[in-house]
């Protein structure tokens, strides 16, 4: 089995403080709840799917590549609501963030980047290469065997008006032996880091 990949943006100081919070003060629990590791909360920015290792070996080049041209930005969080969108039952709970102009830029060129490594087979998420906006979201909880009343929102004012600074994407893998394992990152208009 391939592994998958992943371009995100690691939470800041600000919104990990946030989701601290909220875990401290919530109400929802039950079987099968549990909240997503600190360590792993992102912003998914590109999910490039399943690739093979001559493949994912051109991915920090076409990173760097992007992030050499792309300027550090902020995106405003919107709200805490249960999620997916649109779909029955509600499994998540996510921190949406507001779709903005650099947002959709930089979602553009990493797709137009990695479009030319990837084939089709090897790629996902077709309406945000089509340029539609896909929910910019973090996932801070799965809902396990939790029943979510139908189109509830949880609208949270510690998050409403604060902001994520958009400064560094990261690289990362997620493997059957192993989840969610950093292999690269790069700073906006700033060199690539190895790991």
């Amino acid at each position: 089995m391939r592994d998958t990949w992943y371009i995100v943006i690691p939470p800041d100081e600000n919104i990990v403080a946030g989701v601290g919070n909220l875990r401290r003060f919530s109400l929802i629990g039950g079987p099968g709840v549990r909240w997503v590791p600190v360590a792993t909360l992102h912003l998914t920015a590109l999910y490039i799917g399943a690739a093979d290792d001559r493949v994912s070996e051109k991915f920090l080049d076409a990173l760097s590549e992007v992030a050499a041209h792309t300027e550090p930005f902020t995106m405003e969080c919107r709200e805490v609501g249960y999620a997916p969108p649109r779909e029955e039952p509600k499994t998540m709970l996510w921190l949406y963030f507001e779709a903005n102009e650099p947002w959709r830029a930089l979602t553009k060129s990493l797709a137009r980047a990695f479009d030319s490594i990837c084939t089709p087979a090897d790629t996902f998420l077709s309406d945000k290469r089509e340029g539609k906006d896909l929910y910019p979201h973090m996932t801070l909880m799965h809902l396990g065997e939790v029943v979510v009343p139908a189109s509830p929102r949880l609208r949270r004012s510690r998050f409403v008006g604060q902001e994520l600074s958009v400064r560094t994407l990261e690289l990362v893998r997620d493997s059957p032996e192993r989840k969610y394992q950093l292999r690269g990152m790069v700073q906006l208009r700033g060199p690539a880091v190895v790991h």
